[in-house]
């Protein structure tokens, strides 16, 4: 049985359209399709993520499903990749940054395989997966941010949100919430120039 988080979806391609309303002020219509992380609707989560992320430089959205994430950082100016192991969602994210006539990178990556050095690495972590996927997302995220860099990620506190705070703290030796919406904590932690953990 295949998940979002797999690499090949099992389900048929069927094309569909996601009207979302006022990211950083703007409206976007993006297709969107089966086999993809929250594909009927915009996730609470990722909406939380995408009103409270840092944007600019260099962007990674790691797991980008249908590429939101990246494309309101695309549209406000960033060099954006945006990355997924599910090959449908990479599919789907090529489709929509054409649509939009942005420029970004799109890269078939597991985790970071496939990517460089960014000074945004943005996630809404696939907590369905498992915590160990999220938590590699947090140990490895040292080393492809760029010094002063930040990784954002967003999850339900009660849930999984809390331990990967405390990951967070372990890897970069900080962490702080930068915003509290509907149970979904949006967490940031920073690549600090002389910590233990850069």
């Amino acid at each position: 049985m295949s998940h979002y988080f797999s690499e090949k979806q099992e389900t048929p391609f069927r094309l569909g359209l996601l009207r979302v309303g006022n990211l950083r002020g703007m409206d976007f219509e993006l297709y969107t399709a089966p086999g993809i992380f929250s594909w009927r609707k915009l996730d609470r989560g990722t909406l939380a993520l995408i009103k409270n992320m840092d944007i600019g430089g260099k962007f990674l959205d790691l797991g980008c499903g249908i590429g939101v994430v990246g494309l309101v950082a695309a549209k406000l100016g960033a060099e954006v990749t945006m990355s997924d192991v599910n090959r449908r969602a990479l599919k789907v994210a090529r489709m929509n940054a054409k649509k939009l006539g942005v420029t970004a990178k799109v890269t078939n990556s597991d985790l970071y395989s496939k990517v460089g050095s960014f000074d945004v690495i943005a996630s809404n972590p696939p907590i369905s997966a498992g915590l160990e996927v999220c938590f590699q997302i947090v140990d490895q995220a040292p080393k492809h941010l760029n010094q002063d860099g930040k990784l954002f990620m967003v999850a339900r506190h009660r849930i999984a949100g809390q331990r990967l705070m405390e990951r967070m703290k372990q890897a970069f030796g900080n962490c702080k919430v930068v915003a509290r919406s509907g149970g979904f904590w949006v967490y940031c932690s920073k690549k600090i120039k002389g910590s233990k953990h850069s």
